[in-house]
């Protein structure tokens, strides 16, 4: 559902189960334009009350490397989840240098959702940089577990559909850090997402 994330499929190997994803520009121009990443996935789920996913993957674009995503998932009272969600990586001058074109550039203007301070007119003043860029993919990746969970009935097809829709209506109440693309142009290139992977919706 991210508007980055152009395919995404869990796999089986000898050496375990692997998550490979490949993401790009937000309207895709070639496959050239994508990058590709293999994560292992362990996953501990012993314990009913509780769910542990660590994904890992040594190496990733511009010189990025040593990626770690941990996944905590436990029940609370009244049909409630608690979710702790991390993420880190380690990244090099390539990668830094291209931050701070985006951030010179295309990210200029954007904003997060900490807010710095008050403005002469008396609004907030959200951050900006690249902690409000950190801030709104937390932010998309959060209302992507949502709209998931949010569709529990139907076919593949018709829940996918229904979350996409959900995920772009959500990022919608926070147009001002999250809006992108209309819904038809989100949805077009969601739809060419799915056909490139040749796979039904999971």
């Amino acid at each position: 559902m991210h508007l980055n994330v152009r395919s995404c499929k869990a796999t089986s190997s000898i050496g375990g189960a692997q998550l490979a994803l490949s993401a790009g520009p937000k309207q895709a121009v070639s496959a050239a334009s994508n990058y590709s990443m293999v994560y292992s996935m362990q996953v501990n789920a012993g314990d009913p009350g509780y769910l542990g996913v660590k994904l890992s993957a040594p190496l990733g674009p511009l010189s990025t490397r040593d990626y770690a995503i941990m996944i905590e998932a436990a029940p609370l009272d009244g049909g409630h989840t608690f979710l702790h969600f991390g993420y880190g990586y380690t990244y090099g001058s390539l990668a830094r240098l291209a931050m701070g074109i985006y951030l010179a550039s295309a990210g200029r203007t954007k904003i997060g959702f900490t807010v710095v301070g008050t403005g002469s007119d008396g609004k907030p003043q959200h951050v900006q940089g690249e902690r409000g860029s950190l801030e709104r993919n937390v932010m998309r990746n959060y209302l992507a577990l949502k709209a998931y969970a949010s569709v529990q009935t139907g076919t593949p097809q018709a829940q996918m559909e229904a979350r996409m829709r959900s995920w772009f209506a959500l990022t919608e109440r926070h147009a001002a850090q999250l809006h992108e693309l209309g819904l038809d142009e989100y949805l077009h290139e969601k739809h060419a997402d799915l056909v490139r992977m040749g796979a039904q919706p999971q």
